[in-house]
């Protein structure tokens, strides 16, 4: 098929790979399209291939001399940069600055897991680290965040809602799951799929989703040191007198109502080699008499203790303890 030379202001629906060959040199103004982009969107087929460098040669060969094409690509950078590189061998100048876009994907009160605790997408910037999940080893991972995007969004949300998530997406969101198989309990490998196919295939859920893993640190200071650390954190405080603001000693109160714990602590700062003093004095609560053991800390261990809890601020890193580790430091 020729294209006569009023074809301006005519729908001509053709496959562009064959049409684009009846298409004369210098001849086109402008071209906007929206190609494959090797993403498999939605799993379809005809998206999981870029288009061939020969086609984009064509489109070059159709354009008058300084006219431009507009190309969409997803924002992905495996898929965008290939798709770049492919213009380029075809003959296009790519150094424009591209016109990314982008969605809304969760809303406002989300909250993520970074290496300063949870945050809020308002509370989130670049340079916070993200806890993700590796798929290949099954753990948790803290990278980078490479953009943060906020803007008003009017349209269908889809609620994935258990007594363990509550989460609101829109519909292009893609979400990170294991689908059921046949079978009652197993589940296939991990894989994305967009929150629109959710609502696909009945009543009853077949997905489970990666809401928790178990903690694997790589940190050790030493198990009895860890659960001094938590003692000191709940039961302790850092005493500073008001003329000698530099000068500190850190100290752990605790009741005889807790026998067992006095001595436990007691026989930590012992096993540990803690040179330490203890005192002992009568209080009063509600009408009721108790003796208050005080055990103080000084010299080098204090200076240790600090590193880790400078002015009983637990430093984040404490989060990266060895399993056991982390164990006696939350759970004494």
């Amino acid at each position: 098929m020729k294209y006569p030379e009023d074809f301006i202001d005519k729908l001509i629906c053709t496959d562009c790979r064959e049409g684009v060959r009846d298409i004369p040199d210098g001849s086109i103004d402008l071209i906007v399209t929206d190609p494959p982009y090797g993403y498999s969107f939605m799993g379809r087929d005809w998206d999981k291939a870029l288009m061939d460098v020969i086609v984009w040669k064509e489109c070059l060969r159709v354009l008058k001399p300084g006219a431009f094409a507009f190309i969409m690509c997803a924002p992905r950078q495996g898929v965008l940069s290939r798709q770049i590189i492919n213009l380029e061998e075809a003959g296009f100048i790519t150094r424009f600055s591209s016109i990314y876009w982008t969605y809304a994907c969760i809303t406002e009160d989300t909250e993520m897991l970074t290496r300063k605790g949870f945050k809020t997408i308002d509370e989130l910037t670049i340079d916070d680290k993200v806890a993700s999940l590796n798929i290949k080893t099954n753990e948790l991972e803290y990278l980078n965040i490479k953009d943060k995007f906020e803007y008003a969004f009017d349209g269908s949300l889809i609620n994935i809602k258990t007594k363990n998530t509550d989460q609101l997406l829109t519909l292009n969101h893609r979400v990170l799951l294991r689908e059921k198989t046949n079978t009652r309990y197993k589940y296939k490998k991990y894989k994305y799929k967009l929150a629109s196919e959710l609502i696909e295939g009945g009543d009853y859920p077949r997905y489970l989703l990666p809401l928790a893993r178990k903690h694997r640190g790589k940190l050790s200071i030493g198990e009895d040191f860890a659960e001094l650390l938590g003692w000191i954190i709940s039961e302790g405080h850092f005493y500073r007198e008001k003329d000698k603001p530099n000068t500190y000693d850190i100290r752990i109160y605790q009741s005889d109502v807790n026998k067992e714990k006095v001595e436990q602590i007691r026989n930590l700062l012992n096993k540990i080699g803690i040179k330490h003093s203890e005192y002992k004095r009568n209080r009063i609560y509600k009408n009721r008499q108790y003796c208050e053991h005080c055990f103080y800390i000084n010299g080098k261990w204090k200076e240790k203790i600090n590193k880790w809890l400078p002015d009983k601020k637990p430093l984040w890193k404490l989060t990266q303890l060895v399993e056991r580790e982390l164990g006696r430091l939350f759970n004494d």
